[in-house]
């Protein structure tokens, strides 16, 4: 009895990495596809101008430009601060966090006298703390807040409307 010979050429890729190539080429469409992938919110943070830059501007002729250098100066002085520190450590940060957030509704609340938060960020505070804190004024819809890296330490405020001075121009 004759037996056939069987003639194999070596292929250049074993099947394996095939398949493994083909996967991750669909499981990239799949992400692409995604849309909780997708970057659709902007948030934009309006910071006081520094106070150097606000004196070279005032030095050029541009007007009322202290407005937007010194924002604690259109605050009223008899504003009660209700102060909260953000250290980095997510245990104290998350309780930290819940107490800004009640916080900001009372202030929110209370619209028969000047309030305001004052969170001070420590040293070793992350970017998701502020994130956390942007992200909770977003949802609370609060526009009258910033960010003061000027100073030390970063410190972020958020006012009720009693707290601004209405002299000449609106906050």
């Amino acid at each position: 009895m004759y037996l056939p010979r069987r003639h194999s050429r070596r292929l250049l890729l074993p099947p394996g990495w095939v398949a493994l190539g083909f996967l991750l080429l669909l499981g990239c469409q799949l992400l692409r596809l995604d849309k909780r992938l997708r970057l659709e919110n902007v948030l934009q943070l309006t910071m006081p101008m520094l106070e150097r830059m606000a004196e070279e501007k005032q030095k050029e002729g541009v007007p009322n430009v202290y407005l937007f250098s010194k924002p604690l100066a259109r605050i009223k002085t008899a504003t009660r601060w209700q102060d909260a520190r953000l250290v980095g450590k997510h245990a104290s940060d998350s309780v930290s966090i819940a107490i800004i957030k009640a916080t900001v509704l009372a202030v929110q609340a209370d619209m028969g006298h000047a309030r305001g938060v004052r969170v001070r960020l420590g040293s070793s505070a992350t970017y998701s703390n502020l994130v956390s804190l942007l992200d909770m004024m977003l949802r609370l819809k609060r526009p009258k807040y910033w960010l003061d890296i000027e100073h030390q330490p970063a410190t972020f405020y958020m006012v009720n409307s009693k707290a601004v001075k209405t002299k000449g121009t609106s906050y």
